[in-house]
């Protein structure tokens, strides 16, 4: 993925590499208009499509957007270029949910309780 931290992605200022898997990174980044910190699921393209995962990138997004429920993080917008397709996710449940995992804290029954 050719995005460094500094870069801008439409609105939003890339921060910081949250996580990276076989065809997709996760990046906090800022709006540079509001304020806003969000995460950004970044897809390539090409190794969508080489691993055939094109259906389940449209399922997720065609899911996530209708989805509103406080143990599932807000998908705020999505777009996409010629290599890439970006998910704009909330970042203050992720961040919550990774603190709670790291610090031993709730188990995983005890999060639908909130």
């Amino acid at each position: 993925m050719s995005v460094s931290i500094g870069d801008k992605i439409e609105d939003f200022k890339v921060l910081t590499l949250l996580g990276k898997g076989s065809f997709a990174c996760v990046y906090r980044a800022k709006s540079v208009n509001t304020g806003l910190e969000v995460a950004i699921k970044m897809i390539d393209k090409k190794a969508m499509h080489k691993a055939g995962m094109v259906q389940r990138v449209i399922n997720e997004v065609e899911i996530q957007c209708r989805l509103k429920h406080p143990s599932v993080l807000e998908l705020y917008n999505y777009f996409e270029d010629s290599n890439y397709v970006y998910l704009v996710l909330e970042i203050f449940k992720l961040y919550k949910k990774l603190l709670i995992m790291i610090s031993g804290g709730l188990k995983f029954v005890d999060e639908y309780k909130y």
